[in-house]
C-alpha cells in the first residue's frame, strides 16, 4: 500500500505544479511525468497482480501471436469488445512485451483524466482529477482493463451532457461501449439528467422515485439481466453475475456515497445550481445502486459510470474558491479514508500486495 500511496503523490505534485505553471514546455514536461509515474508501476507488475490479468488480460495479448491477420484475431475473441482487442493488437505490432502494453493502457486512462481537467476548466483542476482517478479507480483499472477504459470514457462524455451537447455525449457513449458493453448504462445519464431538471423543485418525490426503481431493481435484477443477455444486449459471459454472491467493499463505498453527500450541502451556494442537483441525486443513485452489492459485485462496477460524473459535477456546486478548494479536498480525504480502509481489509482485486519480478520486489 505504501508504494502505491508513494506514487500517487508524486504524480498528483507533479500535476499539481503544472496546474500553477501558464502553457509551456514546464507545464508539459510536469504532466508527462505525472503520467509517466503510475504508468510505469502498472507496467512493471507482475502478471498475478490484477485479478482479472490472468482470466483474459494475458490470454487475449498472447491470442494475438496465433492470429494472422486483424479480422483473425477479432473473430477468435468475438466476445470481446473490439476497441480493447484493437488496443491489444496496435501495440503488439510493435512489441512481444506484456507490460509494455501494461504502460500504454494505463497512460491511456491518465492522459483521459487530464483531458478531462482540460476540457472542464483549463486543467486548473488537473491536481483534483489525477488524484481522484489513483485513489477511486488505479487499482481496480489494474483487472478491470476493459472496463477502465470504458469508465473514463464516460467520465469525459458527461462533460458534454453538462454542457447539454448531446449528440458528442452518445457518440462517446457508443465508444465507451465498444471499450465494454456495461457502458450501455451510459445511457441512463441523459433521461436521468432530464428527470433532475424536470423534478428540480420536487427533490423529495425524486428521491422516493430514485428508492423505489431500486427497490424495483433489486427485487427484478436476475430477470433483467436474463432479458439483456437473451435479447444480445450484453455477451454470454455476464451469466456469470446471476445468482452472484455480493462483493464485500460495497459498505465502505456506501459510507462514502453518504459522506460526500453531506459534504456537498456543506459547501454549496445558498441557491441550488443545477449542478448542485446533478451532483446529488447521481450520488443518490450511485447509492442505490451500490446498495447492491450485497447480492451481486457487478453493482459496484456499475456505479462507477454514475459517481464518477458527480466527481466532475462537484467542481461547480460553489463559485467561491476557498469554499471549492475545501469541497474538493474534502472530496480527496474520504477517497483516501476510502483506500486505506480497503487496502487494510482486502486486497483490492489482488493489487495489494504489489510485486514485480523487473523491479525485485
Amino acid at each position: 500500500m505504501i508504494l502505491y500511496l508513494l506514487v500517487f503523490a508524486l504524480s498528483t505534485y507533479a500535476f499539481y505544479c503544472a496546474s500553477k505553471l501558464p502553457n509551456s514546455i514546464f507545464k508539459y514536461i510536469l504532466i508527462f511525468i505525472g503520467i509517466l509515474i503510475p504508468s510505469l508501476l502498472a507496467a512493471f507488475r507482475d502478471l498475478d497482480v490484477g485479478i482479472d490479468v490472468l482470466n483474459y488480460v494475458e490470454p487475449t495479448w498472447y491470442n494475438i501471436k496465433h492470429s494472422h491477420s486483424l479480422h483473425e484475431y477479432l473473430l477468435n475473441n468475438i466476445n470481446t469488445e473490439p476497441i480493447y482487442l484493437l488496443l491489444n493488437y496496435i501495440v503488439a505490432l510493435f512489441t512481444d512485451d506484456i507490460h509494455i502494453f501494461f504502460f500504454i493502457h494505463m497512460a491511456l486512462l491518465l492522459i483521459i483524466a487530464t483531458m478531462v481537467a482540460y476540457k472542464i476548466n483549463k486543467g486548473a483542476f488537473l491536481w483534483y482529477f489525477t488524484i481522484v482517478f489513483l485513489l477511486y479507480l488505479y487499482n481496480n483499472s489494474l483487472s478491470m482493463m476493459r472496463q477502465s477504459i470504458a469508465i473514463l470514457i464516460g467520465m469525459y462524455a458527461s462533460i458534454f451532457l453538462l454542457e447539454k451537447k448531446i449528440l458528442k455525449f452518445y457518440i462517446l457513449v457508443l465508444i465507451a461501449f465498444w471499450a465494454h458493453s456495461s457502458a450501455i448504462f451510459l445511457c441512463l445519464l441523459h433521461p436521468l439528467l432530464n428527470i433532475i431538471i424536470k423534478f428540480q423543485n420536487k427533490k423529495l418525490l425524486l428521491t422516493f422515485i430514485i428508492i423505489s426503481a431500486t427497490i424495483a431493481l433489486n427485487l427484478l435484477y436476475n430477470s433483467m439481466l436474463i432479458y439483456f443477455i437473451d435479447s444480445g444486449i450484453l455477451s454470454l459471459k455476464y451469466t456469470n453475475y446471476i445468482d452472484q454472491e455480493g462483493f464485500s467493499s460495497h459498505k465502505i463505498d456506501l459510507l462514502l456515497i453518504f459522506l460526500m453527500i453531506i459534504i456537498i450541502f456543506h459547501y454549496k451556494n445558498i441557491k441550488w445550481s443545477e449542478y448542485f442537483n446533478f451532483t446529488l441525486f447521481f450520488l443518490i443513485v450511485s447509492f442505490c445502486i451500490t446498495t447492491m452489492g450485497s447480492i451481486v459485485e457487478v453493482a459496484n462496477r456499475l456505479a462507477y459510470y454514475f459517481i464518477m460524473p458527480s466527481f466532475i459535477s462537484a467542481c461547480f456546486i460553489t463559485n467561491v474558491p476557498s469554499k471549492r478548494n475545501n469541497l474538493l479536498l474534502s472530496i480527496v480525504g474520504l477517497l483516501l479514508f476510502r483506500y486505506i480502509y480497503l487496502a487494510n481489509t482486502t486486497n483490492i482485486v489482488d493489487t495489494i500486495p504489489y510485486s514485480s519480478k523487473i523491479l525485485g520486489i
